[in-house]
C-alpha cells in the first residue's frame, strides 16, 4: 500500500473516533516532525501532510513543532535506546492548549 492510500485511511480512521463526542476533537493538532534533512531525501514529512490534511477536514488549529537534531531513525533503536532519546530533541512553542493530539508517521515507526 502506497503512502497516500495509507494517509487517506489513516486521517479517515482519526476522523470518525474525533467525531464520536464533541469532547474527543483537540484544541491543537502537533505533527511530530521528521529531521528537514529526511524529509527533503522522502520527498515530504508524513507527519506534517497528515497534520495538514486533518486541518482541512476539522478545522482544528496546527501547532509547528521542530526536530532540533537528526538521531538515528527510531525503528531502527531498540526499545532501551528509545527511552533514553531526550526529550530536548523536539521543540515547540510554549502556550500549548489543554488537548492536543500528537500526530506521528506510524508507516515507519514500530
Amino acid at each position: 500500500m502506497n503512502f497516500l492510500r495509507s494517509a487517506q485511511l489513516l486521517v479517515a480512521l482519526f476522523l470518525e473516533a474525533s467525531l464520536v463526542g464533541e469532547n474527543d476533537v483537540p484544541d491543537a493538532l502537533i505533527g511530530v516532525p521528521r529531521h528537514p534533512a529526511r524529509a527533503r531525501r522522502f520527498g515530504l514529512d508524513q507527519g506534517q501532510w497528515l497534520v495538514d490534511e486533518l486541518w482541512r477536514r476539522l478545522g482544528v488549529p496546527v501547532r509547528r513543532a521542530w526536530r532540533r537534531r537528526g538521531d538515528r531513525p527510531q525503528h531502527e533503536l531498540g526499545s532501551r535506546a528509545r527511552r533514553r532519546i531526550p526529550s530536548s530533541m523536539f521543540g515547540i512553542a510554549s502556550g500549548l492548549p489543554r488537548h492536543v493530539a500528537l500526530v506521528d508517521d506510524v508507516l515507519t515507526t514500530t
